[in-house]
């Protein structure tokens, strides 16, 4: 996300708002001043922080800021997994909060505006509230029931579509309406994370309008995965949908089944091979979870099956001599 300048230049602005709030500019600065120019701190602290939104975007630039940036909310995302997976309750026990600490990025930029020369900041200063103690228990049973619907709702869907090609008379026609479901439900996942994000940037950001295209650009980076997963159903759809029209009657349909006849029949292997291989370079974009498995499992075993289909009616209507 720091790499996104939208984000990099709302970062820095609370940096800047950070360091004037936990600490008096004006006074470090007079300390630092000869007798004579002591008047003039509070001027000089305000073209510090006049020019230290400029300083504090070229900080967040830096390699060693994004390391600690990553660093972070690394920290803070295994703390916050394991308090609602109920594998830790260091947390909980000591009354705290889940916090992205963003001190050390405070620290690197407090030095390179101030010159290190504040004896010590406050150790809460930099620390974002991501969770705190009290809502842990309510997340807790939050992600355990969207666990629980996610594998019903997944293995259910799974069942119910091959259930419906085993019972269907007309297999092919099935196949393309579960194609035409698998393109709604994409387009549904697309549309409700465009409408969604809109809402809560928009909620979130009433008082702080500026903060809009921030919020827009890590709403954006959060749920890329779920905009693939919209663009996997998508995907998926038009796989079932060009198959079911393989399938049919049409007379590009029947073109290509005689193009394909001789491929099917003397190299099946290669036909088979090469659902394999698309499914091995469909793990290799995105995580490796047991939902995504089962989903790309469930595709690949329709693919050999549609493969194997489409071999043994090719064989019937072009044999071989």
């Amino acid at each position: 996300m720091l790499e996104d300048t939208r984000v990099r230049d709302a970062v820095a602005v609370y940096l800047v708002n950070e360091l004037y709030n936990r600490v008096d500019v004006a006074g470090e600065v007079e300390d630092k001043l000869p007798e004579q120019f002591k008047p003039l701190a509070p001027l000089a602290a305000g073209v510090l922080r006049e020019f230290g939104t400029r300083a504090a975007d070229a900080v967040l630039a830096q390699p060693e800021t994004i390391r600690l940036w990553k660093h972070a909310n690394e920290v803070a995302h295994s703390e916050l997994l394991a308090l609602i997976q109920g594998r830790s309750d260091r947390l909980v026990t000591t009354d705290g909060d889940v916090v992205l600490d963003l001190r050390p990025i405070l620290k690197r930029f407090e030095d390179s505006v101030l010159g290190g020369k504040i004896p010590k900041l406050p150790e809460n200063a930099g620390h974002i509230v991501v969770m705190r103690s009290d809502q842990v228990e309510a997340a807790r049973t939050g992600a355990r029931v969207l666990r629980t619907i996610s594998m019903l709702v997944t293995l259910a869907a799974f069942a119910f579509y091959a259930g419906a090609l085993w019972l269907s008379r007309n297999r092919r026609k099935t196949l393309l309406s579960i194609g035409l479901s698998l393109l709604a439900a994409g387009l549904l996942v697309l549309v409700a994370r465009h409408l969604t994000g809109d809402y809560l940037i928009s909620a979130l950001t009433t008082d702080r309008p500026d903060l809009g295209p921030a919020g827009a650009a890590v709403w954006a980076i959060t749920t890329e995965l779920l905009w693939f997963s919209g663009l996997a159903l998508l995907g998926y759809g038009i796989a079932f949908s060009l198959a079911a029209a393989l399938a049919g009657p049409a007379r590009l349909a029947v073109a290509v089944r005689r193009v394909l006849a001789p491929v099917l029949e003397r190299h099946p292997r290669a036909a088979f091979g090469a659902v394999f291989a698309l499914f091995a370079l469909l793990l290799l974009f995105g995580p490796i979870d047991w939902e995504r498995l089962i989903a790309l499992g469930a595709f690949c075993a329709s693919a050999l099956a549609g493969v194997e289909l489409l071999r043994r009616q090719t064989q019937q209507e072009f044999p071989s001599p």
